[in-house]
Parts: structure tokens; C-alpha cells; sequence
């Protein structure tokens, strides 16, 4: 579906299969917000290392989705090296929460300059 980089310089990629087969069948809502998903991982408002899975990060931000006012959540599975990832799922959430180190586990915060 797309490959992006993050703030942190990181390839991150959703496939197809990840799209249709766990995404959209699991979270419907998500049908027209792919943009969505590339956004939060491209400008995040916030990156927390997950409390799941240390190979995972859980991304946040506000996008301009059909789902608005919500916040989009985006779940991405590193390699050993870190370098590269794979979209695990997305959905969109009320509140930074769920699934993350906190406190502790930031990676990156936007920058309100």
C-alpha cells in the first residue's frame, strides 16, 4: 500500500495484506483514512515505545481523517536492526493511551516551534 519514513529517519512500510486482511476487516472505520495512517507515521505528534513488545513503537496525531475529532493510532513492528518496519494495525483512539511505556517510553515528541 505505501512505504514512508518517519521523524526518526526509519522505513516504515503497510502492505496489502496488513491493509485488507487486519486493518480495514478489523477496524472498518479505517476504510478511507490510509492517508491517515501514512500521516501519523510521517509527522506524529507523539512516538511511544509499546508495553507489548519491545520490537514495537505505537504512533499518535491528530490527522485530517473521517474520524475527526479522534486521534489516529499506528502500531509498526521493527527489524533486529531498527532501521525498517512493518504497519502492524491502525485504528483511531480518544486519548494517547493503551499499549505504551508511560512514563518512560517517548521516542519523539513533535516539536511545537
Amino acid at each position: 500500500m505505501f512505504t514512508t519514513t518517519d521523524p526518526l529517519k526509519r522505513k516504515v512500510t503497510c502492505s496489502a495484506s496488513t491493509w485488507f486482511n487486519h486493518i480495514f476487516k478489523g477496524h472498518v472505520i479505517m476504510e478511507d483514512n490510509i492517508d491517515s495512517v501514512k500521516s501519523t507515521i510521517e509527522n506524529p505528534d507523539v512516538i511511544y515505545q509499546s508495553s507489548q513488545s519491545p520490537a514495537r513503537d505505537v504512533y499518535f496525531s491528530k490527522t485530517e481523517a473521517t474520524y475527526n475529532p479522534l486521534l489516529t493510532k499506528v502500531i509498526v513492528e521493527f527489524n533486529k536492526s531498527g532501521e525498517s518496519g512493518q504497519v502492524i494495525s491502525a485504528w483511531p483512539q480518544k486519548d494517547i493511551s493503551g499499549g505504551i511505556e508511560d512514563p518512560g517510553g517517548i521516542k519523539y515528541v513533535k516539536s511545537k516551534l
